[in-house]
């Protein structure tokens, strides 16, 4: 075998070997700079989970699960309730930031802290709160002696809502609803040595704890862009791209029979990765529920589930509908599926390619 074949073989071995490590580095990469994610769907009683990844879990204190804007939320009482997200490296975050939240006041004209890291006494943070004597949504940026507020446009209302505050280039700007309202460019970021508190003012004093419901808090360390504040501020569910295996309940939001069971779709899922679907009644699953889902190309996937739920593998790209039914009383609802990027079986098929293509050379350097 002469060299330049040799060469041929190396570089084809050489190109795979890249595509491959090409599509595993960028699976999932739409969440890129998420240091802390909050969905309250998974929390059990006083522990708060850190969904990304990098184990800012944390306490709350008071705070009850309630039906959220997607799965659970967590409803705060005004007073004390608030939760506590720690304060490791990854939430000191000193330029770029983004930070957001579905929120639902329970009233006008308060002043409530939704999320943040602000110290009472020259601390300086950020903070997305609810301003009373202006009542407009408002991105908080100093500590508790000197502070900008840099509100919204649109008063503060009891209906669900989604919040961001963005610093990008040096400029601050507030969103609701996925549309941006002000910036300004008259004051910096610096480390917060405080807790990360979600439903509370200042990290350190109980002062205009929230009152309402928080839910889908996320935090990045980077500006995320006018079209991705956008894309998460649509109403329904939130779709995370990447490879898992996601399980995730169907919650009751509100009851008229004892065997009605009213649905809002699972979260986070990804086409061609298994999800498991269960439908539950006031906590308790509810075996014999009957589960239908029409996927994006008329096919259609039918299951009865157990006090296990069912596990669903069809779903594909695009949008699905699912509806449970139990007694002759149902309810559906839509759910937006993107394309999980490199499944692994796909990852599976590259490897066997690259063991093929090395046996071969092996086999042909040898003659």
């Amino acid at each position: 075998m002469d060299n330049c074949k040799i060469k041929d073989k190396i570089k084809n071995l050489g190109a795979c070997m890249l595509i491959f490590f090409f599509f595993i580095s960028h699976a999932g990469a739409s969440e890129e700079g998420l240091v802390a994610y909050y969905s309250f769907d998974n929390d059990d009683g006083d522990v708060l989970h850190d969904l990304s990844g990098n184990k800012n879990n944390g306490t709350i204190y008071g705070a009850v699960q309630r039906p959220g804007k997607s799965g659970k939320a967590l409803e705060f009482d005004g007073s004390y309730d608030y939760a506590d997200c720690g304060n490791k490296p990854t939430l000191a975050i000193m330029d770029s930031i983004t930070v957001e939240a579905w929120i639902k006041p329970g009233s006008e004209y308060k002043n409530y802290g939704i999320v943040g890291n602000i110290g009472n006494v020259e601390l300086k943070g950020y903070a997305l709160i609810t301003r009373g004597s202006t009542n407009k949504y408002s991105f908080m940026l100093g500590d508790a002696r000197t502070q900008i507020y840099l509100d919204s446009d649109v008063p503060v209302d009891t209906n669900w809502h989604h919040i961001a505050g963005v610093r990008r280039d040096g400029i601050n700007y507030i969103y609701v609803d996925g549309v941006r309202q002000n910036n300004t460019n008259n004051y910096s970021i610096l480390p917060s040595t405080k807790n990360t508190n979600i439903g509370r003012f200042y990290a350190d004093t109980v002062f205009a704890n929230f009152k309402g419901k928080i839910d889908e808090v996320r935090i990045y360390n980077r500006a995320l862009t006018d079209s991705e504040i956008k894309e998460n501020a649509k109403p329904g569910d939130k779709i995370i791209t990447g490879d898992f295996e996601k399980t995730q309940g169907m919650e009751e939001v509100a009851m008229q029979t004892d065997d009605l069971v009213i649905i809002t779709s699972p979260a986070n899922v990804t086409s061609g990765e298994k999800i498991k679907i269960q439908v539950k009644y006031k906590n308790e699953p509810v075996p014999g529920a009957k589960i239908k889902i029409i996927l994006p190309n008329g096919e259609i996937v039918e299951e009865t589930t157990d006090n296990q739920g069912i596990l669903v593998t069809k779903l594909q790209a695009g949008e699905s509908v699912i509806t449970a039914e139990k007694n002759g009383m149902a309810q559906s609802t839509k759910i937006t599926v993107k394309g999980g990027g490199f499944s692994y079986h796909w990852i599976l098929i590259l490897i066997i390619l690259i063991i093929i293509l090395i046996l071969r050379y092996v086999i042909f350097k040898r003659r």
